[in-house]
């Protein structure tokens, strides 16, 4: 079994280094039905919306740490060189990559007297890998330069993975002419988790022996995944979709937003995500080191080839099983959700034009993560509506996002992303995000010559 989660390790930490963009650029074109998802508080243009399947599609990708031509730089004979000095200076203390993935199963949403209504059915995938500077120095450079005399310090690496199914409902009301305020209440049914509660670990280097010393524990709790490495475990993988339709692994979460109307140019939005947790409580397998201080002073070459009793990987696996001796409880846990905070601003340019100012918050872990974006949006009548971004994110100053939003009929497309550089460029970003879907939307007929009175009579007012 623990060959199995070594494996694992390094295969997780082999991928290539990518994160979650946040939807700035939904935040902004709230033509889309679901801009509900990043502030509860945003209503629909229709009095009705039906999205099916694939109607709502939001994945993204980024790396705080560098990008993959940062990574590597072309020798004289075109050759690809590993810029080791160049990725080593450009880290921080600690770095972090992830994935995140929204895929909406179906949505509804609906106006009923003065409220507005919605409903979706989400699966949300997130893996969030937190890793040291001085791992990826040691891994680069190696122990026999800047780590000579000194430990390597692996604290806080760390892989944190949720996997479950989201069913949300939600509603938004005005008060008044200035104040609409919205909420959704999420119940969850988890599908799977790794989630590191703690990591200490680092390696010394002897100035003189130049011996490894490693030292450190760990604690890795886990949830209908690492469970399926364990070869005596009772195993039935049918489990793992059962469990996630029966809410056997429970969550709940909240979202709150808020739109005040500040005067005729000004408005001021705001929005809580994600608040919330999950209780793990199928196949739970939960590892927990023991101390660890273990003295590496090399391999012995003469006795690994005359020693005919064990082949030398039977021999590594035995060394590391004793390093790394273990506890394993299927004790049941409880993670918090990544809540993630909107403040945003907008002024009214022209009828059609306003300009958009959003500050973005995340805590992840007891960690926190923030993004600023400027933006430009027009909204042409109820049938074309487009955002253009500019967005400072995970230490990257180079995010152009785009989006728009076509209704012809019943019909409306969208499509957007953070960062449409990275889609010309992808070797040369750390944030990569594409965000899309397809819905019904059904006006109130009525609506057009409702806003053409209202327009009428402020007019002769004036």
């Amino acid at each position: 079994m623990f060959h199995k989660i070594i494996v694992l390790f390094f295969v997780v930490f082999g991928l290539n280094s990518i994160y979650a963009q946040k939807n700035f650029t939904l935040y902004n074109l709230k033509g889309t039905p679901q801009a509900f998802y990043v502030n509860p508080s945003f209503t629909p243009k229709s009095k009705l919306y039906l999205s099916i399947p694939t109607g709502f599609i939001n994945v993204g990708a980024t790396n705080s740490g560098f990008s993959f031509n940062e990574l590597f730089v072309k020798r004289d004979d075109d050759s690809l060189a590993i810029n080791t000095q160049g990725v080593v200076e450009g880290l921080k203390k600690n770095n972090f990559f992830s994935i995140e993935s929204q895929l909406e199963v179906f949505g509804l949403g609906f106006k009923l007297n003065d409220m507005y209504l919605n409903f979706s059915v989400s699966n949300k995938f997130q893996m969030n890998i937190t890793y040291p500077k001085d791992l990826m120095q040691f891994a680069l450079e190696g122990n026999g330069k800047s780590f000579i005399g000194e430990r390597a310090s692996f604290d806080g690496l760390g892989v944190n993975l949720n996997s479950y199914m989201e069913y949300a409902f939600g509603a938004s009301k005005e008060f008044g002419e200035k104040l609409n305020l919205g909420a959704r209440v999420k119940f969850i049914s988890g599908i799977a988790n790794v989630n590191t509660k703690k990591t200490e670990i680092g390696l010394y280097t002897d100035p003189e022996s130049f011996a490894l010393t490693l030292d450190g524990e760990a604690e890795i709790q886990s949830a209908n995944s690492l469970y399926y490495l364990d070869s005596t475990a009772n195993l039935d993988q049918k489990n793992i979709i059962d469990n996630s339709l029966k809410f056997a692994n429970k969550g709940m979460g909240f979202d709150f937003g808020a739109t005040y109307k500040l005067n005729d140019k000004i408005s001021l939005n705001a929005s809580i995500i994600d608040l919330g947790f999950i209780s793990w409580q199928t196949n739970v397998s939960n590892y927990k080191t023991d101390k660890i201080n273990f003295l590496f002073e090399g391999l012995n070459i003469n006795e690994l080839v005359n020693d005919s009793t064990a082949d030398p990987a039977t021999r590594f696996e035995d060394t590391l099983t004793k390093i790394f001796n273990y506890e394993v409880n299927d004790e049941k846990y409880r993670t918090s959700l990544n809540t993630k905070i909107y403040l945003g601003a907008n002024y009214q340019l022209t009828k059609q034009l306003n300009a958009g100012a959003l500050l973005f918050n995340e805590f992840i872990k007891g960690r926190y993560r923030a993004g600023f974006s400027l933006s430009m949006n027009m909204s042409l009548r109820s049938w074309l509506a487009t955002s253009l971004n500019y967005t400072i994110y995970n230490g990257s100053f180079s995010n152009i996002g785009f989006g728009l939003s076509i209704k012809g009929g019943p019909v409306q497309f969208f499509v957007m992303s953070d960062n449409i550089l990275s889609l010309i460029k992808p070797f040369d970003a750390r944030n990569v995000h594409l965000c899309g879907g397809l819905s019904l939307s059904i006006n109130s007929k009525n609506k057009k010559k409702k806003d053409e009175k209202i327009e009428s009579l402020k007019k002769q007012i004036k």
